[in-house]
């Protein structure tokens, strides 16, 4: 079926609003991230009327942010609006609605300007298109063609299997179709509520890497279904409290692997181990946790039931599994707990991984730092100088990688804060 008039512009929209958030990222990354997220839950097909209406509230909400930063430090991009102009004169739309958007796009003086009148504009085309659907009388309904997900296997000449691998004569490649397949599989069945094991009657042994992915895979998607379960039990008595601890070690525990792992191009099961981390991994559900836990951190409780949690958490906190938990002073493990824990590791280990952090050093950077705030970042880059120094490399040496160190967390403060060189320099890092 053609496209409507309302469709086409919606995917010009959207992909004006995408190039937007590349822009806004310069400015801002936590923004832009924030924005991007919030946009991607609203378009899901999947997001209830009530997520959508979220979604548009903090999207909102970060759009008078920005406006904000780009008022107080008085910011304009014109090269990147004439960009965006030039997108919409490629479009395959009326002329009478590429002047409609070249006009917002002259009307507007700011990123925050635009953004907010694309966003408005996309859900006025959205409900157009609704009632367009609505006012057709008949409509065709053609039986849905089973698409089969197909995940591609390769034997090694000693019959072990490797999932997601295809063979280019005698060169192997990562099938990234199959990854995806494997990953909808994983996805249906979650939604479906049943067991996700494609590894079983198999005709060839798993090779030992496939079963490290198989372990990690599985223990994500029954962390992933529990987590999904809780959502909607009812908070009473019985509430399993303790399964929150399970949890919150269980994300800590993997997003520390995440965000400490980097392939180096060293071999192409480094690469797909990578790409799994990154399709299945614990950022996903940081989410998801976080709705969680404001249900049992909620002051609304009932006083007997909230005492009963606090006594279990209390049982939990000692146990010396969850050690790294023992002085909160929520019910459970908040997000924020997670987080802050995962950052102490990682900052913990950086006299350990000195010499790993030097190869492809600015992206380990931005992984290392992915979760941090402010004080964590300042943490961080003062244990990393006094390790620098106290290791005595040779002082070229030395000096160039405290020069590299201090230019990339500098790039960093600004990127992920939003905040001025000289600030950065006099208030947080210090002069050299």
């Amino acid at each position: 079926m053609k496209s409507s008039v309302f469709v086409n512009n919606m995917k010009i929209i959207n992909m004006l609003i995408s190039k937007l958030l590349e822009y806004i990222d310069k400015y801002s990354s936590s923004i832009a991230n924030s924005l991007h997220i919030a946009w991607s839950n609203y378009q899901n097909k999947d997001s209830s009327t009530t997520k959508k209406e979220r979604s548009i509230k903090k999207i909102e909400k970060k759009i008078n942010q920005l406006i904000n930063i780009e008022a107080k430090k008085k910011l304009n991009d014109q090269k990147s609006l004439d960009n965006l102009k030039g997108l919409v004169e490629l479009s395959d739309i009326s002329s009478k609605y590429k002047t409609n958007y070249i006009d917002m796009i002259n009307d507007s003086l700011t990123y925050g300007e635009l953004l907010e009148k694309l966003v408005l504009n996309y859900i006025e085309m959205e409900k157009k298109e609704e009632q367009q659907l609505q006012n057709i009388k008949e409509k065709v309904v053609l039986p849905k063609r089973k698409k089969d997900l197909v995940i591609s296997k390769v034997v090694d000449k000693n019959n072990y299997l490797y999932f997601n691998f295809k063979k280019k004569g005698d060169i192997l490649l990562i099938d990234q179709k199959s990854l995806n397949n494997e990953y909808s599989l994983y996805c249906k069945c979650l939604k479906e509520k049943t067991s996700f094991d494609i590894w079983n009657n198999l005709e060839y042994k798993l090779s030992p890497f496939e079963k490290r992915r198989k372990i990690y895979i599985q223990s994500m998607y029954n962390l992933e279904k529990e987590l999904l379960e809780l959502k909607n039990k009812k908070i009473d008595i019985t509430y399993p409290i303790e399964k929150y601890y399970l949890y919150a070690k269980m994300l800590v525990d993997n997003l520390e692997k995440e965000v400490m792992f980097f392939d180096n191009d060293k071999s192409i099961f480094d690469k797909l181990k990578g790409m799994t981390l990154e399709k299945y991994g614990c950022d996903r559900l940081l989410t998801l946790y976080d709705e969680l836990v404001m249900k049992v951190n909620d002051s609304e409780l009932d006083e007997y039931v909230k005492l009963e949690f606090f006594r279990t958490a209390n049982v939990y906190k000692k146990k010396s599994t969850y050690i790294e938990f023992k002085e909160i002073e929520n019910v459970v493990p908040t997000l924020v707990n997670v987080l802050n824990i995962v950052n102490r590791r990682v900052i913990n280990s950086v006299e350990n991984n000195i010499k790993f952090y030097f190869v492809d050093f600015e992206n380990k950077m931005i992984k290392m730092t992915k979760y941090m705030s402010i004080d964590e970042m300042i943490l961080f880059y003062n244990v990393f100088k006094n390790i620098l120094f106290r290791k005595g490399l040779k002082i070229s040496g030395l000096i160039n990688k405290y020069m590299l160190l201090r230019e990339v967390m500098v790039n960093l403060f600004i990127k992920k804060f939003s905040l001025d060189k000289d600030e950065i320099i006099d208030k947080y890092l210090g002069k050299d």
